[in-house]
Order: C-alpha cells, then sequence, then structure tokens
C-alpha cells in the first residue's frame, strides 16, 4: 500500500468479519483455563467489533499513513490461479464470521473486548516499521495479486 499499489481484496466483500486482539484473547482463554464450566465445551473468543473486507484493508491502510487503492477480485478467479489459496477464501473468508460471545462472558465475567482493530492494525505497522527485516516481499504471492488485479480489470473494464 506504502508503493502505491493497488490491493486486491477477494469476494464480494459483503461478509462481515471480526478480529480479535490478543491481549483480549489471552483475558478469555485464561479465563477458561482450569474452569470447570469449560470442561467438554467450545467457545468463541472474538472481538465484538464488525468489519467489512474493504474495513479492514482501510483500517490497515490508515494505520500505515496511506490511502488504499482497493480493487475486487472474485474468489473464484483467485481459486483459477491457485486451488489452496482459492479453497481458504472460497471455504472461509466467503462467510460471514460473527459470533456471539455470550457464552465466553458467562463462563468468564471479565471477558471484555476493549482492543479495537484500528489499535491492531496501528500495532501491526508499527512492528514491520521497527525492523525492516519484517518487511519482507513475497515475490511470488506479490506477482500472482498485480496479475489477477490486471487479468480482472480487463475482463470487467
Amino acid at each position: 500500500m506504502r508503493q502505491g499499489k493497488e490491493v486486491m481484496v477477494h469476494g464480494d466483500v459483503t461478509p462481515l468479519w471480526t478480529l480479535t486482539h490478543h491481549a483480549d484473547f489471552a483475558l478469555g482463554f485464561t479465563g477458561l483455563l482450569a474452569n470447570p464450566e469449560a470442561f467438554g465445551e467450545t467457545f468463541h473468543l472474538t472481538g465484538d467489533e464488525v468489519l467489512s473486507w474493504d474495513g479492514i484493508y482501510r483500517t490497515v491502510a490508515e494505520a500505515a499513513g496511506v490511502e488504499p487503492r482497493l480493487v475486487h477480485v472474485p474468489s473464484d478467479a483467485i481459486a483459477a490461479y491457485d486451488a489452496k489459496w482459492g479453497e481458504d477464501l472460497i471455504g472461509d473468508k466467503g462467510h460471514a464470521m460473527v459470533f456471539d460471545n455470550s457464552k465466553v462472558r458467562r463462563a468468564v465475567p471479565e471477558f471484555t473486548v476493549s482492543i479495537l482493530f484500528a489499535r491492531g492494525a496501528r500495532e501491526i505497522v508499527a512492528w514491520h516499521d521497527e525492523d525492516p527485516s519484517r518487511r519482507v516481499v513475497h515475490e511470488r504471492l506479490d506477482a500472482l495479486m498485480d496479475r489477477l488485479i490486471n487479468t480482472h480489470r480487463s475482463r470487467h473494464a
């Protein structure tokens, strides 16, 4: 994004997602450890903030101090180029992932979600900015995204 490149956003961008900061997750998780109410049970430990994929990318861009240039590419088009990546997108990230945390809050009353994604995005960007060795461009993936953006644009221009 800082290079001014277009950024590929998969799918139709309508699915909503929840993202969870590690500190919030840890509070809920540690509250479940050795908790008799948790034995044999399954819990969701997710944030309460609901974001679209565009919102996620825009939040990261804001944290990086740039305006994103988003290009939407259908997940099935991505799958045609990379079956594994497409499988992950179509099977998981193409659906809304908004969860009800009421069960974990009953078992762990102190579980709260206090860190919004905007703060987490700033922490992620800062972590990468602290050390140049963390800013590795994965050439194969970068080239694939460029090709998908160009192909998609030419088919729908």
